[in-house]
């Protein structure tokens, strides 16, 4: 027994000992890890529940019940763990089986990741990111449709692709940076445009894409005008005033619809768009504005 306390006190992660959530011994690092200063607190405690929200309480006992009976260890399990002070955190629980001084009792180890999940999540965010404007980039789009299509089904949704006209000659007239600026102004433009069940995405070069929604016709013309507008206004300062235009196809949401399909039909839209002479607006179906038909 005191080989196996020497094994828990030596141990860099949170360890306790308990039966039925009454603490038998703990190590210095759980007593952190709860935001006490020593063992003895620990060991002070009538329950370790005390520790750990009350809406927490039937998933541990759940927990405990099923390592005890089936005399298994549990899986990992990331919860959310606010200790006695008031630090959130992020930590991996593991429960096993011990024999304590010839009573079955759990063994509680705690492994905390804060660091590491919010590292995946930042590296999830950038993958799913355009690293010059900050935006979502394609990889977020195809995501959304896979999996939020049938919501999008649901409601009056479109996929509007945005292409800047002539912006080659931007870059060629002011140099690349001041490209790369335009771009930026532009995204910020577009994303502080619409609330959050608008999507904005750069495809790639001076291409976005947005998904839409519009309750009637009147709604759809409104944002697609307010889209072509809102592009004419992001300017940024040189010598002279720096602006551009943009030609957008647009496509509305069908049953039955891959991502190909859908992104093909915005694709021609704004083919066409750009075809017949730029900075308009060019629909999958014809004229975008069913009611001027």
């Amino acid at each position: 027994m005191a080989d196996y306390k020497s094994i828990i006190d030596l141990h860099p992660n949170p360890c306790v000992i308990h039966i039925n959530f009454k603490p038998l011994y703990a190590n210095q690092a759980f007593a952190e890890f709860s935001g006490l200063d020593s063992v003895s607190e620990v060991l002070g405690l009538t329950s370790l529940k005390q520790l750990f929200v009350e809406e927490h309480w039937p998933e541990a006992d759940r927990r405990y019940q099923q390592v005890m009976d089936s005399e298994h260890s549990s899986q990992p399990e990331v919860i959310e763990h606010t200790d006695m002070q008031g630090n959130p955190q992020l930590a991996e629980i593991t429960d096993a089986l011990v024999y304590w001084q010839g009573q079955k009792a759990m063994c509680t180890y705690i492994s905390v990741v804060t660091d590491r999940i919010r590292r995946e999540e930042d590296l999830h965010r950038m993958a799913l990111c355009d690293e010059l404007t900050g935006v979502r980039n394609r990889r977020y789009l195809l995501n959304q449709f896979e999996n939020h299509h049938k919501p999008y089904l649901q409601g009056r949704h479109y996929l509007a692709l945005i292409d800047l006209d002539y912006f080659k000659l931007v870059n060629d007239t002011w140099g690349h940076v001041v490209g790369d600026n335009l771009l930026k102004q532009v995204a910020r433009a577009l994303s502080d445009l619409f609330n959050n069940r608008h999507q904005l995405v750069r495809i790639g070069g001076e291409e976005f894409a947005i998904i839409l929604s519009a309750d009637s016709e009147v709604e759809l013309k409104e944002r697609l005008t307010l889209l072509q507008k809102t592009i004419r206004n992001a300017c940024v300062q040189q010598e002279q005033r720096v602006c551009c235009t943009g030609s957008i196809g647009v496509t509305n949401y069908l049953s039955g619809d891959s991502f190909d399909a859908i992104f093909e039909r915005a694709d021609r839209a704004l083919y066409q768009a750009k075809h017949q002479g730029r900075d308009q607006v060019v629909c999958s179906w014809g004229n975008c504005f069913p009611s001027q038909r």
